[in-house]
């Protein structure tokens, strides 16, 4: 899901509940700053609650939109 909070900021969640990973819970943050686009993520492994997380995944990335 993504939310266009401004035309400059634009949030995301999302949800994973089977397939290979299992479970998850991911967040996000688009950010358009002129024609520069900087995205941003984490996700939990393994489980939806805390306790039964087997760890956590990092993603980054940018790009030039003319």
């Amino acid at each position: 899901m993504e939310w266009r909070l401004a035309g400059w900021l634009q949030p995301r969640f999302g949800a994973s509940v089977g397939g290979r990973a299992g479970r998850s819970l991911s967040a996000g943050l688009g950010l358009r700053l002129a024609f520069w686009r900087v995205d941003l993520a984490v996700v939990n492994r393994g489980g939806l609650a805390p306790q039964y997380t087997r760890g956590m995944g990092f993603a980054v990335g940018t790009s030039m939109e003319f």
